[in-house]
């Protein structure tokens, strides 16, 4: 019984040490397989789907890779990932079978596109091995940004370096897109919603983190946070949550300070709280008091001078 004690309290102490992490997941196959095409086949048993079918082994057995046809100066491979993905990273398993493999993937490119037509789409990576040693069979590319369709490219028309094939040709037993659906992320599964204040709803995969601010929001470390409640129209800058303007009554870079009970209308300035202009009775930049001895404490808003004065009897 004391051995077992001692064993569980060692197993606490292990978990209370370890970290939850969120994680993205591979959306080529999450939460469905996703459809793939590719240039041209180099047979039937070789088809573009292979690389979404979970299988990373990294050779032709049980047709496990797909292949594009010998011969060609370009190829290209690509996955729909039905609906925007904002993605993590990719990772590329390519055939690793000792027969010119890292000379036919060498200088390959990655693009995102939002259609089909990936040549006018983002280019988020390209290869730049200066030797095929260099080169890796199994990449882990960061990949970041949007996008519903991922394309590898190779392009042989002007050649390349000099260890590269001489034609375009694309091995590729399993493809790997990680990220979350737009408006997600993390937690393993992309179940949590990025936080209301996330403009487009865009957020890092993994940690929930804002691209960018929406209009009424500034970013507070690491979230958005909703702009000053004084701040006009809810309008402030995205970065320093300084409000544009203020409503009436209120001044300063965040507006939360109170104009002088004297300001007409409840107008002053943003910057210093100084009023635009007084009521009647008021004068200055502060709106002092007018004198008493201005009838009806009615003075000139600028000066102070008295409108009217009342005058002194004789003794």
């Amino acid at each position: 019984m004391k051995v077992c004690k001692i064993w569980l309290l060692e197993v606490l102490c292990i978990l209370s040490t370890l970290k939850i992490v969120n994680t993205s997941v591979n959306t080529s196959r999450e939460p469905n397989v996703k459809i793939t095409t590719q240039s041209s086949n180099h047979s039937a048993a070789y088809l573009s789907g292979n690389a979404v079918d979970g299988c990373t082994k990294q050779h032709f057995v049980h047709n496990c890779c797909s292949h594009t046809k010998a011969g060609q100066k370009e190829a290209w491979w690509q996955v729909d990932l039905d609906g925007l993905i904002v993605m993590e990273y990719v990772k590329i398993y390519y055939r690793d079978q000792g027969y010119q493999q890292k000379q036919r993937f060498g200088g390959y490119q990655i693009y995102q596109s939002n259609t089909s037509d990936w040549r006018n789409g983002h280019l988020c990576h390209k290869d730049t091995s200066s030797t095929s040693a260099a080169l890796s069979l199994i990449p882990e590319i960061p990949c970041t940004g949007s996008a519903q369709y991922l394309t590898i490219y190779s392009d042989r028309r002007s050649g390349g370096l000099s260890w590269y094939s001489s034609y375009a040709v694309l091995e590729l037993c399993e493809v790997e897109v990680y990220g979350c659906p737009l408006g997600k992320y993390g937690d393993g599964n992309c179940d949590s919603d990025c936080d209301v204040g996330c403009a487009n709803s865009l957020c890092d995969p993994v940690t929930g983190g804002c691209a960018y601010c929406a209009v009424g929001y500034y970013r507070s470390g690491s979230v958005c946070v909703e702009c000053p409640s004084n701040c006009y129209d809810n309008i402030c800058n995205a970065e320093s949550g300084v409000c544009s303007a203020c409503t009436l009554g209120y001044y300063g870079s965040h507006c939360n300070q109170t104009c002088l009970f004297n300001c007409k209308d409840k107008r002053c300035m943003q910057s210093n709280g100084e009023c635009e202009d007084c009521e009647d009775g008021f004068f200055g930049s502060s709106c002092d008091v007018c004198s008493v001895g201005c009838i009806k404490h009615v003075c000139d808003k600028v000066s102070g001078s008295c409108s009217r004065k009342y005058l002194k009897k004789n003794t």
